[in-house]
């Protein structure tokens, strides 16, 4: 068992221990339970994660599978920005404020989804179909950017790996989902 074994060292020295330790582990052909709450260490550094909230279980699977398709908003919100959004589900398709959406899994009625950030393309507004809106906030991180949309009257995060196109503050865009969005368990279920 490590319980937070990388807590205390720089950002730099974290990553190269994490790296070594899984390969350590897979050389020696052992398993190790790894106690963490940092997301990004536990992402890069299991073969499976197991979410837990209040001393239960909310969710276990691989890193991609806890990601891409939380079970319930704890497990969405815990591992990463998304965006949350009431949705009225027909099957596989529901009507957000982002439009129609496909759907992850079938559902009906009143459904809580998610949509990760880097699931959402933003376009010039002259470009291509999607909502229209405003970016309201722009947030340069190096190797991304992520914008906030206004669409009458939520909003969406957009994430951007690429630094073009570069958007400003005030810009009349499109957005658009390019994933299905994961319908979310409603709580304990």
């Amino acid at each position: 068992m490590l319980d937070e074994p990388f807590s205390s060292l720089d950002a730099l020295l974290r990553q190269d221990m994490r790296r070594t330790l899984r390969e350590i582990l897979r050389a020696e052909g052992t398993t190790a339970i790894l106690v963490t709450h940092d997301q990004e260490e536990a992402l890069q550094t299991a073969d499976r994660v197991a979410v837990m909230q209040a001393g239960r279980i909310d969710q276990i699977g691989t890193p991609e599978e806890i990601y891409a398709t939380p079970r319930t908003l704890f497990v969405a919100q815990f591992l990463g920005q998304t965006n949350l959004t009431l949705a009225d589900a027909h099957g596989a398709t529901a009507d957000t404020p982002l439009g129609t959406l496909d759907l992850h899994r079938e559902a009906e009625g009143t459904v809580l989804v998610a949509l990760r950030p880097e699931h959402v393309q933003i376009l010039p507004e002259a470009e291509g179909d999607g909502q229209e809106g405003t970016v309201v906030e722009r947030a340069y991180k190096g190797h991304d950017v992520t914008y906030r949309v206004k669409l009458d009257p939520h909003g969406i995060d957009c994430l951007v790996h690429s630094p073009l196109p570069d958007f400003a503050i005030g810009d009349r865009v499109r957005v658009r989902a390019i994933q299905p969005a994961v319908v979310l368990d409603k709580a304990g279920g």
